[in-house]
């Protein structure tokens, strides 16, 4: 039985010991998708300096910033054993049943949060749990990071209300997120999480579903202020502002 740990909008991880090898032979494998100085990359490190310190004789080698693929193949990777943790959002192109994880409106704020994402016992963990073990992947724990917004190059005016935006915004493989984007007035392009940067900078998208706060500044404000001038955010990026990072805002 493989094993995988969750979090909202930051992601799953999964630990399988299929081979059988001695304790003090074993190195696992830990992905993740996040920037190295991303909250979840340090859960990473805690997760991997915690083995360690246990002295079992497991030692975990960490891969930050999907250097072992995108989110949308670990779950693949966990189940077959090529990978023996990760830390990534749990897409339902596997298991359509994990749709359950893009409902919108799941939770209304951080202490429903804390009783339904981070209780193993809660109904929504059992149907995760449930779901998984078909897969041969068992659910660890969960590390919720916090809600969900759209990050976009320009706020709509009418951002209030269900008229049309004329804004196409990138959406994971979700029906339930592509129709929540649409009824709120987007037009919705479905794409891999590796694809938005280039989406946005070639014009395909004007925005995309995917961040928190705190993602959306790890991941976008802080590699755009990287780059000293507009031009150098326009050359990286395709962003057209003065200054790096001015016009990714999270709606």
């Amino acid at each position: 039985m493989r094993t995988f740990l969750k979090y909202l909008a930051a992601g799953s991880v999964a630990l399988q010991l299929a081979a059988p090898a001695f304790a003090a032979d074993m190195r696992l494998k830990f992905a993740g998708v996040f920037p190295v100085d991303h909250q979840g990359s340090k859960m990473m490190e805690q997760v991997q300096a915690d083995i360690e310190a246990a002295d079992v004789g497991l030692k975990v080698s960490v891969f930050p910033a999907n250097q072992l693929g995108s989110g949308e193949a670990l779950l693949e990777d966990v189940a077959r054993g090529n990978i023996d943790f990760a830390a990534a959002f749990l897409y339902a192109d596997t298991d359509p049943r994990l749709e359950i994880l893009s409902m919108p409106f799941l939770v209304s704020d951080w202490d429903e949060m804390n009783l339904v994402m981070r209780d193993l016992d809660s109904e929504f963990n059992t149907i995760i749990q449930e779901t998984l073990s078909d897969h041969g992947i068992r659910l660890l724990g969960q590390n919720p990071e916090g809600f969900v917004g759209i990050v976009a190059t320009e706020e709509p005016a009418n951002w209030n209300n269900f008229d049309a935006k004329n804004m196409n915004i990138r959406v994971w493989s979700s029906n339930v997120v592509k129709s929540m984007v649409e009824t709120l007035g987007y037009q919705a392009t479905t794409m891999s999480w590796g694809d938005i940067f280039p989406a946005i900078q070639s014009g395909i998208v004007d925005g995309a579903i995917c961040c928190t706060k705190t993602a959306t500044y790890s991941i976008f404000a802080k590699s755009l202020r990287r780059c000293r001038s507009g031009s150098c955010c326009r050359r990286c990026h395709g962003l057209e502002v003065p200054q790096c990072g001015a016009n990714l805002r999270l709606c």
